[in-house]
């Protein structure tokens, strides 16, 4: 049974540029038609048929791209743009507090990792939850209500931790 269920679906720039890049891969698609239809080369053909579809992957994935967190008895699985990025057992975790993660920080969104900080998992700046883990490590994962995460992992922070 779950306990928790969060969709963090991807942000407005996101989509907006999903659908942008998307949109390139239909007209390229449309481009390898009419140059089919007027006697375009093959390796041409070819090529642009290659680079519209890379454009709709790509655009799609960014466009549809959201993170997902799902808490049940046993298990904490982070899903970020439909893949299972990673599963945490309860029993590993230590506590959990309230944080904020930063784009500028990782280089980016995701899955991201960064020199000196723990690896972590969003979409977009903002609020998250530093999960500490036993026998040491950390995980920051992104999450719209942290606290109601945090009740759901069952943990709270040690005596005199603020979160």
């Amino acid at each position: 049974m779950q306990r928790y269920r969060e969709q963090i679906p991807a942000p407005a720039p996101n989509r907006i540029l999903g659908i942008g890049v998307g949109s390139i891969g239909v007209v390229l698609l449309i481009i390898a038609i009419v140059r089919q239809v007027g006697g375009g080369s093959r390796e041409d053909l070819t090529f642009v048929v290659v680079a519209a579809i890379i454009a709709l992957v790509v655009g799609t994935s960014v466009a549809a791209g959201s993170m997902t967190l799902v808490v049940d008895e046993r298990v904490c699985t982070i899903r970020v743009r439909g893949l299972v990025t990673r599963r945490i057992a309860l029993s590993d975790i230590r506590h959990a507090t309230t944080t904020v993660v930063s784009i500028a920080a990782y280089g980016g969104s995701g899955a991201r990792r960064a020199p000196g900080r723990p690896p972590a998992f969003f979409l977009s700046s903002g609020p998250a939850v530093l999960i500490d883990l036993e026998p040491g490590g950390a995980v920051i994962v992104q999450s719209t209500t942290p606290e109601r995460f945090i009740a759901a992992l069952g943990t709270a922070p040690p005596d005199g931790v603020a979160g």
